[in-house]
């Protein structure tokens, strides 16, 4: 009995032993389990949640290691142009024109007095605080889920931005309100 008990400790110890040889492969994005295989965890978002970069589940797992090898260059940019355009880039494969310490005109009586998506009638604030992204969608992204992928470009933006700035969305060519975040 004693004999038996050692084995299966022994055992044990064994595949304590190999994990803890390739513990650092667990901490690699392009080394760590994604759980393809039967009963494999998965690692990779695990590393996400670790550096604030939650995979898409619908990313491939090349797009999954990917992403997450350039985490900790991405976050050196978040808050500006550069880091906005790239989380845009990474997680909806789009390309946005960022233009800072702008605002939509809104109405101004005699020079431009259309009522449109972009008519704001509001008190004047600190413009140096606002900026505009402007996002062409392709024919192939007008659809039925093209009011979601907004909501979720907004989200994105409104996650990314500095906290105290104001942002107008401008997407070209669709119609729609709440996509505006008001000062």
């Amino acid at each position: 009995p004693l004999w038996a008990l050692l084995l299966l400790m022994e055992d044990n110890f064994a595949k304590i032993s190999k994990t803890l040889e390739e513990i650092d492969r667990y901490f690699d994005p392009r080394r760590a389990p994604a759980g393809e295989g039967p009963g494999e965890k998965d690692f990779l978002t695990w590393l996400g949640l670790w550096v604030g970069m939650i995979p898409a589940p619908n990313w491939s797992i090349q797009k999954k290691r990917y992403a997450l090898s350039i985490a900790a260059d991405l976050h050196k940019y978040r808050g500006t142009i550069t880091g906005l355009r790239c989380m845009l880039a990474l997680f909806f494969e789009i390309d946005v024109e960022i233009e800072e310490w702008t605002w939509t005109k809104g109405m101004q009586i005699g020079l431009y007095n259309t009522i449109d998506m972009d008519t704001q009638i509001d008190e004047r604030f600190d413009i140096d605080d606002c900026f505009t992204v402007t996002w062409k969608p392709r024919p192939e992204d007008f659809g039925p889920g093209l009011k979601y992928k907004i909501a979720a470009i907004r989200f994105m933006i409104d996650r990314e931005k500095p906290a105290h700035t104001f942002c107008y969305l401008n997407v070209v060519g669709y119609e729609a309100e709440d996509v505006h975040e008001k000062p």
